[in-house]
């Protein structure tokens, strides 16, 4: 590592490492209150099946408790549009050549603009014209990723400021024991 390196930033990269790990460690925390809640979500539903409560409410502390039921309607994905179309033209080719137009964004509004303008020209002069105004703008982040051949910096002291916030009372280290 170059000798340019600082005291600072070796302790900065430290504390980034130890937030990382905090917020990995949260993350794997709420997974386990949210199945729990799952769980017990699935017994209180089962209840209510049984004993006919679908239409009460449980008023508990400040809140209420309601039983609600949900259509929950399968998402067009493209997986499931191109199984769709090859069912209905038996032909996954031609499945596959339509799902290509209707994912290719260009396709889709010069087909749209074709429509408006009635002039197909017009209609993908005006699509390039869109396309040539976006702009890619470069957004700079560090992300943790394992390198094959690691950079190591020490495992010495992180800043104070990192210490007191890792040691919160919302401590996400200990799985919760049932």
């Amino acid at each position: 590592m170059a000798k340019s390196v600082t005291d600072d930033f070796r302790v900065s990269v430290r504390d980034w490492v130890a937030y990382d790990d905090k917020i990995v460690k949260a993350k794997n925390a709420i997974k386990r209150v949210k199945e729990k809640q799952s769980q017990i979500g699935s017994g209180i539903i089962n209840f209510m099946d049984q004993n006919n409560l679908q239409k009460k409410e449980i008023k508990i502390s400040n809140c209420r408790l309601q039983y609600k039921t949900q259509s929950k309607i399968t998402p067009l994905t493209k997986k499931f549009i191109l199984n769709s179309l090859t069912e209905y033209l038996d032909d996954e080719e031609e499945a596959k050549e339509m799902v290509k137009t209707l994912y290719d964004i260009r396709k889709r509004m010069e087909i749209c603009f074709i429509d408006h303008f009635n002039n197909e020209e017009k209609a993908t002069e005006a699509v390039d014209y869109i396309f040539n105004q976006r702009k890619q703008d470069e957004i700079t982040t560090i992300k943790r990723k394992i390198q094959r051949t690691p950079v190591t910096i020490d495992n010495g002291p992180i800043s104070e400021f990192a210490q007191n916030t890792i040691r919160t009372p919302e401590n996400t280290d200990d799985e919760e024991s049932t």
